[in-house]
């Protein structure tokens, strides 16, 4: 069974982009991290700035992925919230902030995956020299 689609730009990024394979019209998010909505609560806009300040400089994380990030935020701040209390929670709720992690590029296993785009070479390699 074959795993989930990536995009086009998870291609480039990780470096197995081919024209001839992924050159299809792929709708382009708005680039740039996410902002933080308003309605999240102190925790969770605490995980969301941590995740700011490590994950920005990847490109990996777009302006459609707010709802995602927002969600995922939301629930580690419940399940620290619930560890903090003594309380203890399904095992569905890490499971799920495990699979959202692995979506989003959080976890080591999926930072593994992703490889930072080679700057373009010249076509020329005497060319630089005029």
């Amino acid at each position: 069974m074959p795993g989930p689609t990536k995009s086009k730009k998870l291609h480039v990024i990780q470096g197995t982009y081919r024209k001839s394979r992924h050159d299809k019209k792929e709708p382009e998010p708005v680039a740039g991290f996410p902002i933080a909505p308003p309605w999240l609560g102190p925790s969770a806009v605490e995980i969301w700035n941590d995740i700011h300040r490590t994950m920005e400089a990847t490109g990996v994380l777009t302006q459609a992925d707010q709802m995602v990030l927002a969600s995922f935020c939301v629930l580690c701040a419940k399940i620290a919230d619930a560890e903090r209390n003594g309380e203890i929670l399904p095992a569905s709720y890490y499971a799920v902030m495990a699979t959202t992690a692995n979506k989003l590029g959080l976890d080591p296993s999926s930072r593994a995956r992703l490889a930072k785009p080679e700057a373009p070479k010249p076509a020329d390699e005497w060319a630089s020299f005029g």
